[in-house]
């Protein structure tokens, strides 16, 4: 085993500065209230970029369009805030800092709906509960409120919810309409992706159970199934094909099952005293796994049952979550201190490319963007946003950096998806926000 050895990453790399705005403001171009200001706010961070050292509060002033036919909406910034007009079509607004480069394009949602289903499925799924009979269970499930906790988009254009309730939405990615429900589980659905395929879905929850939906009547070769081996709550889980699944759990396993057979075929990985929060593929055989005490652990997936890494990489803070870029060669990485890195897993030494820290939540996701040489991340504070391939690349000069926010979300998003040119999230207000990608605004 290989060991890239480092302290802990989070408290040695640059802290980004960052540019807020009020989440709401693209709600007074679409409801057509203006003019109208809306706050800013610049914080500073450690990258020692500007000359400014404290945090800076702002407004930035929208105009109402000065004519039928304008093509843009006049915008004016205080303080050490500039801002571009608006174009009318795109609706996004670039702002950036007076002495420097640095600037974020901020995008509201197209459209937003609900994909939870209807209140009242809260207590119909609450008789699988066994324990709904004891009196404190049953007065904990009186007023229940589904809120999700993740979802998934087909390479097909279905959509899924994974509930609180124990449920599973599958939903029109247009309207948020809810075609099928998959009941099945006890309280919370944590992680739920569809196959390859498209045609099952595979999930986990707090009631440790892995579970196989299959949604082809007329498929034979995959039927629905529960899987058991877990001693806590499943944290990820990835079909590998159409016979494969891994599940990664809070016991600090990661388990191979064989859904045809029902059976599990090995277990990949057996960590003490630890949690397994994400796992990804870096190629058909080799897994990467984010672990709580602040390690990344690859596995060869056709050892057996050997469970010893062949690689690791220290960051010293819970990772939260992994992403690979397959065209690049390259395993993102979040953690619960806001650190983004990345590294080469080509390398076996030397292979820490970069890492930064972000002024936002915990990370909950990251995904390949829109070029799939860049990343889309989602954090607890209700922050979407976008680094493109261009702008990853040049990551170690601060001062030239632009990023792209997704906004309108207030709470905890879960995490985000990248579909036909168009980015989605889930929030735990219970929304689906919806933006076009555009050509950002210079």
């Amino acid at each position: 085993m290989t060991t890239s050895a480092s302290s802990d990453i989070s408290n040695k790399v640059p802290t980004l500065p960052r540019i807020l705005i009020q989440s709401d403001w693209s709600l007074n171009l679409k409801s057509n209230v203006l003019p109208a200001d809306v706050w800013l706010e610049f914080k500073v961070g450690t990258a020692g970029i500007t000359r400014i050292t404290q945090n800076v509060h702002g407004v930035c002033s929208i105009k109402a369009l000065a004519s039928n036919d304008a093509k843009s909406y006049k915008t004016s910034s205080s303080d050490n805030f500039q801002s571009a007009d608006i174009d009318i079509n795109h609706q996004q607004l670039r702002i950036k800092i007076c002495d420097i480069n640095f600037s974020h394009t901020f995008q509201g949602p197209t459209k937003s709906f609900s994909t939870t289903g209807k209140p009242e499925d809260d207590e119909s799924n609450a008789s699988l509960d066994p324990m709904i009979n004891v009196p404190e269970r049953r007065l904990s499930q009186t007023h229940l409120s589904a809120h999700p906790h993740w979802f998934d988009i087909s390479s097909g254009g279905v959509g899924l919810t994974a509930l609180s309730n124990g449920q599973i939405t599958i939903w029109d990615i247009e309207t948020g309409e809810v075609r099928r429900k998959l009941k099945g589980h006890i309280e919370d659905v944590y992680i739920s992706r569809f196959f390859p395929s498209d045609f099952a879905v595979v999930s986990g929850g707090a009631d440790m159970r892995v579970k196989i939906w299959s949604l082809d009547n007329d498929n034979n070769q995959i039927h629905d199934t529960t899987l058991t081996g877990h001693r806590s709550r499943i944290t990820d889980v990835l079909a590998l094909d159409q016979q494969r699944v891994l599940s990664a759990s809070n016991d600090g396993s990661v388990l191979l099952w064989d859904i045809t057979k029902n059976e599990q075929i090995n277990k990949i990985v057996q960590l003490d005293n630890n949690c397994i929060n994400s796992i990804s593929l870096t190629d058909s055989s080799t897994l990467a796994c984010g672990c709580d005490d602040g390690i990344i652990r690859i596995y060869n997936l056709n050892n057996g049952n050997m469970k010893e890494p062949i690689n690791e990489f220290k960051v010293g803070s819970s990772v939260s979550t992994l992403c690979y870029l397959n065209d690049l060669n390259q395993l993102i990485y979040g953690t619960e201190q806001n650190v983004i890195g990345i590294y080469d897993i080509r390398q076996t030494t030397n292979a820490h490319i970069h890492s930064w820290k972000e002024q936002r939540g915990k990370l909950t996701c990251i995904v390949p963007s829109h070029d799939r040489g860049g990343i889309l991340a989602t954090t607890t504070d209700g922050s979407c946003f976008e680094y493109n391939r261009k702008e990853l690349e040049t990551m170690s000069d601060i001062s030239e950096q632009h990023v792209c926010d997704y906004t309108g979300a207030n709470d905890t998003i879960f995490n985000g998806k990248v579909f036909n040119n168009r980015i989605y999230s889930i929030c735990r207000d219970g929304l689906v926000r919806v933006y076009d990608k555009h050509d950002e605004t210079k």
